[in-house]
């Protein structure tokens, strides 16, 4: 705790830091947070309090402190917004009384009391979850992250098990979408194929040969033997289940595209079936904009 309270009073002195107007830049990203440049530049000046500053420490700081949010995150660790309002009270009253003024604080950073505050929420929050998350792993333990890393550097490399390495991924997956100009067109495909067999002008098995899309079936004039109830996906199901021998179906859809069907012959509860599928087409166009869709979250 006494670490705890020094590392709170560092930060009290550097506050005014990040008052300045800087162009910042990602240095790297640790979960969800970014580490900025100004991040690392506040971190030199905390450090030049104690020893000789060094980008290389001042980083290792800043990972650290985002390592213990991501954690927090991890542990549903939280502060409550009355808890930072507190924190940053305490903190302003610090610096009006350093500043002799409210009005000489705002007239030297150029700007309102309360947008200075709102200005250094997201800190003074940070730092108040990183704080917390230290004292529930720390609990009663006097040990500090300096001796835990002395101790781990004494360690001879030989003697450290190995532990296979893991990944935590979350992804997003776009799907693109089948436009209604496709369905139409697929559907219109189908009915004219399904009218030729309802007319005479081909068989079923000719035209399953030569148009159907089910890799499963085509080579064999659409057949299928035995069929059960449930090997098909359910809409498939009700249409071949409810025909007659010798009968076509209309054309239905599944999830698959648009089919039709002629019953061959019924053996109790098992089907002989021909079955003609058309999927309709994704285009270059839907693809596009997919892609696009996919761009703009990935910026956002």
């Amino acid at each position: 705790m006494k670490k705890i309270a020094l590392h709170c009073l560092l930060i009290a002195f550097v506050f005014p830091v990040k008052a300045q107007t800087t162009v910042d830049e990602v240095y790297a990203v640790v979960g969800k947070y970014p580490i900025l440049r100004s991040d690392i530049q506040e971190a030199l000046l905390e450090l030049e309090s104690v020893q000789k500053p060094d980008v290389c420490n001042a980083l290792e700081s800043v990972l650290f402190q985002k390592l213990l949010l991501v954690q927090a995150d991890h542990d549903s660790i939280t502060v409550s917004d009355a808890e930072v309002e507190t924190e940053l009270s305490r903190r302003m009253a610090y610096f009006i009384n350093k500043f002799g003024s409210e009005s000489k604080m705002e007239a030297f950073y150029g700007k309102r009391l309360n947008v200075i505050k709102d200005e250094f929420r997201p800190d003074v929050e940070e730092r108040m979850l990183s704080e917390r998350v230290l004292q529930k792993i720390s609990g009663s333990s006097k040990l500090t992250p300096s001796e835990v890393r002395q101790f781990i550097n004494a360690i001879p490399t030989d003697s450290l098990p190995l532990i296979n390495s893991e990944l935590e991924l979350q992804h997003m997956v776009f799907k693109t979408k089948i436009s209604t100009e496709a369905k139409a067109l697929a559907f219109k495909t189908i009915s004219e194929f399904r009218k030729r067999v309802a007319d005479g002008i081909s068989s079923m098995s000719t035209m399953c040969r030569l148009y159907s899309e089910d890799p499963g079936s085509a080579k064999d004039g659409g057949f299928y033997a035995n069929v059960a109830r449930g090997t098909m996906v359910p809409e498939f199901d009700a249409v071949a289940f409810r025909l007659k021998p010798g009968e076509l179906s209309q054309v239905f859809e599944t999830s698959y595209g648009y089919h039709f069907i002629q019953l061959i012959q019924r053996k109790g509860d098992l089907l002989d079936l021909r079955h003609l599928l058309i999927i309709p087409k994704i285009s270059n166009s839907d693809r596009y904009n997919t892609r696009k869709l996919a761009d703009s979250v990935y910026k956002l």
